[in-house]
């Protein structure tokens, strides 16, 4: 199996979750379409489907790095960015293609947001009464996991703004691979837009240390405004905030007052969905 240790603390998987394979299938996906190479295809395919999902809920389950199946990812940015490499895989494979239109339609479109748009960090995934065939008491579980995310509701206003752009790129990769699975003038993109022009998130954006210099946010908002069509001038604005922010050098334009500039300098792929 391809899978890279992204994580090791104390309590925590070291797949990383979700994400960290969906970076992997992302990479390998791009390889394929950029390089001309199946045999990249196909491990992305392989990977993609050791991960065992669920027609009820629409989510999948983790998988460690030593083949081990653990419960599905209870975070959502998680559930999505492995959606979003997956649409790269769809036009691939009909089973994929279906499985991430569900997620579209059972999870995404019944996302929890803040009263300005912003994706609440700990939102909840589709209705709990999808949950009662989860093994291992699963719906009772998820039952109670809610009832406490409702309390945490205030305390991680800043973190899921730190988290909106990374949210909206990914979304944006769906749109992007998949037209038509997702209406770009559904409530959840008028909604989640509705961001943009709130002073308070404009603000918080810029004291929250998930934002510019961990998620790169500028260039992940400015994606997503360039999927759904807006003139170049908005999305240059919202690159050139993340350069204000984070530009050191021009070899390391996303390290200035980055917590990890080893993660700072990966995250700089994603301009390549900007040009």
């Amino acid at each position: 199996m391809i899978s890279l240790i992204f994580v090791e603390k104390k309590g925590k998987d070291k797949c990383n979750g979700l994400v960290g394979q969906a970076w992997v299938i992302e990479s390998l996906a791009f390889a394929f379409e950029k390089l001309n190479r199946e045999d990249c295809l196909q491990e992305a395919l392989r990977l993609y489907h050791t991960h065992p999902w669920s027609p009820d809920t629409a989510l999948w389950y983790r998988v460690e790095i030593d083949g081990t199946v653990l419960s599905y990812d209870p975070t959502f940015n998680h559930q999505l960015w492995f959606a979003a490499s997956a649409s790269i895989l769809a036009k691939y494979d009909d089973k994929i293609k279906k499985q991430v239109e569900s997620f579209v339609n059972k999870v995404l479109l019944k996302i929890q947001t803040y009263d300005n748009g912003v994706v609440f960090h700990a939102s909840r995934m589709g209705s709990v009464f999808n949950y009662t065939k989860e093994p291992n008491f699963g719906f009772i579980k998820e039952c109670k996991t809610r009832l406490r995310r409702i309390l945490q509701r205030r305390s991680l206003y800043s973190k899921s703004v730190g988290y909106h752009g990374f949210n909206l790129h990914a979304i944006a990769m769906v749109l992007e691979n998949m037209p038509g699975t997702l209406d770009v003038n559904s409530w959840v993109i008028k909604d989640l837009s509705r961001a943009f022009s709130d002073d308070r998130f404009i603000s918080s954006l810029n004291k929250s240390k998930f934002g510019y210099f961990y998620n790169v946010s500028g260039f992940e908002i400015a994606y997503f405004l360039k999927t759904l069509g807006y003139e170049a001038g908005v999305t240059l604005d919202w690159y050139d905030k993340q350069l204000e922010k984070t530009l050191e050098n021009e070899s390391h334009i996303l390290t200035k007052h980055a917590p990890d500039k080893n993660t700072a300098l990966a995250r700089v792929y994603e301009l390549v969905r900007l040009v």
